[in-house]
């Protein structure tokens, strides 16, 4: 979910070098080696300054690790090539091409940076690799032709953050955003779901990438009305901004999206982050309840010990190695093959992937704005004794409820 910054993928975005694809070449055509093993390519951003996620690529080696111990797929072992881009844009570009050296029948993208998928995606089309699971941030994430996203959308997690809000008492909300694209557009996609749920955003205060001290946003806040702040700052900043609401003397409840407060900050905060409302796409490790989370946290005791699940991205890849493995591939008759795949994913209904809601791709998209965009489904949470718990029963159908 930092010295960077993302919106609602890994927390983070604008920095940082260069990385190597741990992988082994294979043979064959289309996803399936000499050795009969269907290849999988998992890119994305695993370590970088300020970014740990490697729990995400755990999850899913883990998944597939369990899918072999059972025989594999129709007899085919699953064969992972992990390749970390460092969040640098050229290194992505290079993971693809090696995905598609690889021979790979598809790549999961848990925790690809924004943006980057300007320079992967193209290069997998071209191929016909599907790739699933790249969170959608920017318009190639939601309209390539060869994407496959499992999260609802930065568009729609947002106004999963206004419903949320308005569900604790608060529809007079403020935001403070970084000077950059991604925080606009953040600002802006939490505004338009303000106004159709009957609220309002009373003030977007621009800030700079770090500040000493954010008394003066907070005023300018307060004296706008807001009841409430969505900060669409870097997560090395919220304790400032906590300390400025408290020196205020107001209640000022903060709400965001679960990949801009993962486990480790709000553990950093302690009481401090008691009462911050979250919302997402997913199911976090913390939600022990479920029993995807559950099936994910065993398997990773047994198949990845030294990592164990920490974030949001751990449980999204979960769920993407869950669609894939358990629900796709199976249903596949004959080769299991890039195009075989990207075939199966188009016809989805009701797909099993645990900790998103069930995914069915065939059908048109919720909003015609964002074709590749098919799961409106998101999960509410308050933050208690600095874990999150979840405040939603199941997945809430994010349009259906804003047009209510």
């Amino acid at each position: 979910m930092a010295g960077k910054w993302w919106v609602a993928v890994p927390v983070a975005a604008l920095l940082i070098g260069a990385s190597a694809c741990g992988s082994s070449s294979s043979s064959g055509s289309s996803g399936t080696s000499a050795a009969s093993e269907i290849v999988v390519t998992v890119m994305g951003t695993f370590q970088a300054a300020g970014a740990d996620y490697g729990d995400a690529a755990a999850a899913i080696q883990a998944s597939a690790d369990q899918v072999n111990a059972a025989g594999g797929i129709h007899g085919h072992k699953l064969k992972v090539i992990v390749c970390d881009d460092q969040e640098n844009p050229n290194q992505a570009e290079t993971c693809a091409r090696q995905a598609v050296s690889d021979n790979s029948a598809v790549v999961l993208s848990p925790t690809e940076s924004t943006g980057f998928g300007a320079q992967t995606l193209p290069v997998l089309a071209a191929a016909g690799i599907p790739d699933v699971d790249e969170p959608a941030v920017v318009p190639t994430d939601w309209t390539s032709s060869n994407v496959f996203p499992l999260d609802p959308g930065e568009p729609a997690q947002y106004a999963a953050v206004a419903l949320a809000l308005k569900q604790h008492g608060c529809t007079k909300v403020g935001s403070l955003q970084l000077p950059v694209a991604s925080g606009a557009a953040a600002a802006g996609d939490l505004g338009t779901a303000l106004t159709k749920i009957g609220g309002s955003l009373v003030l977007n205060v621009k800030t700079g990438m770090s500040e000493p001290t954010y008394a003066p946003q907070v005023a300018q806040l307060i004296s706008a009305g807001a009841q409430c702040v969505v900060p669409i700052i870097l997560p090395t900043e919220i304790s400032k901004l906590i300390s400025a609401i408290n020196q205020s003397g107001k209640k000022l409840p903060i709400g965001g999206v679960t990949a801009a407060f993962n486990q480790q900050l709000l553990t950093s905060l302690g009481t401090a982050a008691d009462g911050i409302i979250l919302a997402g796409g997913n199911y976090l490790p913390t939600d022990t309840t479920i029993p995807s989370v559950e099936d994910m946290i065993t398997a990773m005791k047994k198949y990845t010990p030294s990592t164990p699940p920490t974030d949001t991205y751990g449980t999204s890849a979960w769920g993407a190695a869950t669609l894939v493995f358990s629900s796709v591939m199976p249903a596949i008759t004959g080769p299991i093959t890039a195009s075989s795949v990207m075939k199966a994913l188009d016809a989805t209904k009701n797909a099993t992937v645990g900790t998103y809601a069930p995914y069915t791709f065939a059908q048109p998209a919720p909003n015609s704005q964002f074709p590749r965009l098919r799961n409106p489904g998101i999960l509410t949470w308050v933050v208690q004794n600095d874990v999150p718990k979840l405040t939603s029963s199941g997945f809430i159908n994010i349009n259906q409820a804003l047009q209510g």
